[in-house]
C-alpha cells in the first residue's frame, strides 16, 4: 500500500510528467506488478488509474496527454486481465458516455481487450462490455479497417453472448 501512495503522490504532482516525461512508464509498470501479485489492492489500483486518467496536465501538450491516457488504459487492461474485469469495464463504459472523452482512447481500450479475451465470457462481463461494442462512434473506425482481426473477435463475442442469452430465455 505504501508504494501505491507514493505513486499516487508522484503522479498527482502537477510537474511530475513534465520532469519525468521519458520515465513515467516505469512508475506505471510498477502498478502492473502490484496488480499481478496483490488482488486485494485492485480497488486501490483502479482508483489511482482513474485519477491519472481523468487528471489534466496543462503543462503537457495535447498529444502527450493523449499518450499518457493510452498508457493508463494499458495499465487498466492489465488490471482487467488480473481478474478485475467487471470494475474496469464498467468504468470505461462510464467514460464512453461522457461528452468530453476522446473516443480514440476508449477505442484503444476496446482493441486491447479484444486482443486478450477468449470464451467463455461471464454474463456480467458480457453485459459490461457489449455497450462498448455496440457504440458506433467507437466501433465504426475499427470495422472500416479491412482485414482487421478484431472483427472476428467481435463477432465471436457477440455470438457467444447471443447464444448464452438464448439459453437463458429457454429456461
Amino acid at each position: 500500500m505504501g508504494i501505491l501512495r507514493w505513486l499516487e503522490y508522484l503522479a498527482l504532482e502537477p510537474s511530475f510528467f513534465k520532469v519525468a516525461s521519458d520515465s513515467y512508464i516505469i512508475y506505471l509498470i510498477l502498478l502492473d506488478e502490484i496488480a499481478s501479485h496483490h488482488k486485494l489492492q485492485h480497488p486501490a489500483i483502479l482508483n489511482l488509474l482513474t485519477l491519472l486518467f481523468e487528471a489534466s496536465y496543462p503543462e503537457l501538450g495535447a498529444e502527450e496527454q493523449l499518450e499518457l491516457r493510452r498508457i493508463t488504459v494499458d495499465r487498466m487492461v492489465h488490471l482487467l486481465s488480473c481478474g478485475y474485469a467487471i470494475q474496469v469495464t464498467n468504468y470505461m463504459c462510464q467514460c464512453s458516455e461522457r461528452d468530453n472523452m476522446d473516443t480514440s482512447v476508449i477505442r484503444h481500450f476496446v482493441q486491447q481487450v479484444l486482443g486478450i479475451i477468449t470464451p467463455p465470457f461471464s454474463h456480467e462481463f458480457a453485459n459490461a462490455f457489449l455497450p462498448l461494442l455496440r457504440n458506433e462512434e467507437i466501433m465504426q473506425p475499427l470495422r472500416s479497417t479491412s482485414g482487421n482481426d478484431d472483427d472476428e473477435t467481435i463477432e465471436m463475442f457477440i455470438a457467444e453472448c447471443t447464444k448464452r442469452s438464448a439459453k437463458k430465455k429457454k429456461k
